[in-house]
């Protein structure tokens, strides 16, 4: 009977830790964008957004007031 109960407790520590190891190894690490402000379109827009770095008209820029 002892030696029942020592296995259980022993399989359930052993998917507790494993659980635990899944959670931390799943995580994804998220980055900030950096935000600049458009002196064309007056927003603030993100890098790739940035009308001078798509090389195209600011007033044709969808951010464009």
């Amino acid at each position: 009977m002892r030696i029942i109960i020592i296995l259980l407790v022993i399989f359930l520590v052993y998917l507790i830790v494993k659980s635990l190891f899944k959670k931390k190894a799943g995580r994804k690490i998220k980055t900030k964008k950096s935000i600049e402000y458009c002196r064309f379109c007056k927003a603030y827009v993100a890098p790739e957004e940035y009308c001078l770095n798509k090389n195209i008209n600011y007033k044709d820029c969808k951010n464009y007031k």
